[in-house]
Parts: structure tokens; sequence; C-alpha cells
């Protein structure tokens, strides 16, 4: 069994109980017996990587943690609480794509 996280330190309104403290997630997934992978989510390699270990695993389940970032390097928005949600507006969108 392989869980995937997306821990971007946001709920809809608010920062997450533990943010980026990835460490706080591992602890959990431990003492339930998984093996824990943080990895940057933004990084594919990481993530290639991550996954190719987690499928290699045949004696206990593994929780790969992702740490992200919501509109990483798009937006002057980035990271914030609220946007999650949100549909960006067209001048927005422009920036995005460029």
């Amino acid at each position: 069994m392989i869980a995937i996280l997306d821990i971007h330190h946001l709920s809809q309104n608010e920062e997450s109980i533990y943010n980026h403290q990835s460490d706080e997630y591992e602890k959990r997934f431990k003492a339930f017996g998984f093996e824990a992978i943080t990895i940057d989510g933004h990084d594919l390699n990481e993530l290639d990587t991550a996954l190719h270990i987690a499928h290699q695993s045949t004696y206990k389940p593994v929780a790969i943690i992702v740490n992200t970032l919501i509109f990483k390097e798009i937006f002057c928005e980035e990271g914030r609480v609220g946007w999650q949600d949100k549909v960006p507006n067209a001048n927005q969108l422009s920036q995005a794509l460029n």
C-alpha cells in the first residue's frame, strides 16, 4: 500500500495544524507501521524516486509526504491562505501562462 500526502500547509481558510512540519506527519505514519518518505513536491525526480522506492517495498506500507506550495512561482499569491478555491482573473491567468 502506498499513501501519498500533499502537504501544502493550507486548509480551506487558514494554515493547517502542522504547516510544512513533515516530521509531525512522519511520526504519525511510522507509529502505524509505515515507512515514511518526505520529498519536495516540485521536484519530479524526487517524486519518481520516492514512487520507485515505495513500489519496491514489500514488507510494509509506505507514506510519501509531498511538500508543495499552492501556486508555486505563479501569481503574487504564492502560498497564501484563501487561494486554493479561487479562479484567477484574466490578468492573473495571463501572468501564469507566461
